[in-house]
């Protein structure tokens, strides 16, 4: 038996939606510089701080 809750969903703004639908692009093409470049925006990864990109393109190429 499954159980339905309504009462959480995150309402969606243009900006939010937008980056939502970037990121699932991302995962769903299979393009790997696409995918990096969502994980980088939505991480807010920096220049400095691209020592954990290779663990988190592993964890987006596993989705």
């Amino acid at each position: 038996m499954g159980v339905l809750d309504f009462g959480c969903i995150l309402p969606l703004d243009g900006e939010l939606w937008e980056v939502l639908r970037t990121i699932d692009r991302a995962l769903t093409t299979g393009c790997a510089s696409t995918r990096r470049q969502a994980v980088i925006e939505w991480s807010q990864i920096t220049d400095e701080a691209r020592a954990p990109m290779k663990l988190l393109d592993e964890f987006a190429e596993w989705c």
